[in-house]
């Protein structure tokens, strides 16, 4: 009797963990059934690569390109979160963060690129990592805040 009870309840838990795991699976989806600003937002800055698959889950939007670029999109506010691209962001997204970042990476890094860009919500900041693995944390005004080697 303990047995079968015993067996029940690790049934019951196993069930109940496999139904949590389903629902924080990313749900794969189209680039056409994107908001309307993300899909701008890729097309006017990455007219060049394809979309090779996008995806979503409970917080975000995430789109892998075919040059091994990623860019993830918070659902709540449709603004990026995350943009790596590992030949480098184009300019026109890195023109779009506060200048003082620009003016820093002009006078401090002029050869290096932005491989990766982070906007970390709950910390209010920006962390851009170069391809000389250089890592550059900033706030929203674009103040410099920390350097990571």
């Amino acid at each position: 009797m303990k047995r079968t009870r015993s067996m029940g309840i690790i049934l019951v838990a196993l069930l109940c963990s496999t139904i949590s795991l389903m629902a924080q699976k990313q749900k794969i989806t189209t680039f056409y059934q994107l908001p309307e600003s993300i899909k701008t937002f890729v097309v006017t800055h990455f007219d060049s690569l394809s979309v090779q698959q996008v995806q979503q889950d409970r917080d975000l939007y995430k789109i892998d390109l075919v040059n091994n670029g990623e860019l993830e999109f918070f659902k709540k506010n449709l603004r990026w979160k995350e943009i790596k691209i590992k030949r480098g962001i184009p300019y026109t997204i890195l023109n779009t963060l506060p200048t003082p970042i620009n003016q820093y990476l002009r006078e401090n890094f002029p050869q290096a690129k932005v491989v990766e860009v982070e906007y970390v919500d709950d910390k209010q900041v920006y962390e851009l990592k170069l391809n000389n693995s250089v890592e550059l944390l900033f706030d929203t005004d674009g103040t410099f805040l920390a350097l990571e080697n």
